[in-house]
C-alpha cells in the first residue's frame, strides 16, 4: 500500500468491504486506547475502493470515544483539503455506536466535549449531505490499525493524493 497507494483497493488492504457509491467517498475512522496512550486514525476511499487519504496520530488521553470523535473532526478537516471536497458526497463509517449517537442527537452529547462538537458542527455545515454509518469492527480494520499506530506516534501523520 505504501509503495502504490493508487492501486490499493479495499479488498487488498482491508478485507472485503462495500465501496462507496459513485459520486461519494467513504472515510472509515477509529479510536484506540493502548497502554495509557490514545490514538485515532482514518482512511478515505473513492467509489472504486482506492485509498486517497489517510491519517494517524495521538490524542489527549480521555478515552476511546473521545479519540473517535477527534477522528471525525480530523476527517472533516482532511476531506476539505482533498480534491474531492465539493465534488463528492462524504460517508463517514465508524464502529462506535456511542459517537454516532452523539453526532446525530444533540441531547445525548456530553457537555464537557461541547467545544469539539461545535467545531464538528461548523465543518458539517461546510460539507452538506455528510452521512454517518455504523460498521462492525471487522469492516473497520485498516482504520483500527491506523488508530493503534497513532497511539504510538508523537505527532499527527496525514497524507492525501
Amino acid at each position: 500500500m505504501w509503495v502504490s497507494p493508487y492501486s490499493c483497493s479495499m479488498r487488498v488492504c482491508n478485507g472485503p468491504k462495500l465501496p462507496a457509491h459513485e459520486g461519494a467517498v467513504k472515510f472509515n475512522v477509529d479510536g484506540s486506547f493502548l497502554l495509557n496512550r490514545v490514538g485515532c486514525g482514518g482512511v478515505l476511499r473513492n467509489h472504486k475502493g482506492e485509498v486517497i487519504a489517510i491519517f494517524s496520530g495521538p490524542v489527549d488521553c480521555f478515552g476511546t470515544d473521545y479519540s473517535e470523535l477527534v477522528a471525525v473532526k480530523m476527517v472533516l478537516n482532511l476531506f476539505k483539503e482533498t480534491n474531492m471536497f465539493g465534488k463528492a458526497r462524504l460517508v463517514i463509517e465508524s464502529d462506535s455506536q456511542i459517537v454516532l449517537k452523539w453526532l446525530q442527537n444533540f441531547s445525548t452529547r456530553p457537555w464537557k466535549l461541547w467545544s469539539l462538537f461545535e467545531e464538528i458542527d461548523r465543518n458539517l455545515k461546510e460539507i452538506p449531505g455528510t452521512i454517518f454509518v455504523f460498521v462492525p469492527r471487522a469492516r473497520n480494520s485498516f482504520a483500527d490499525f491506523l488508530a493503534k499506530s497513532g497511539a504510538k506516534r508523537n505527532e499527527l501523520f496525514k497524507a492525501h493524493w
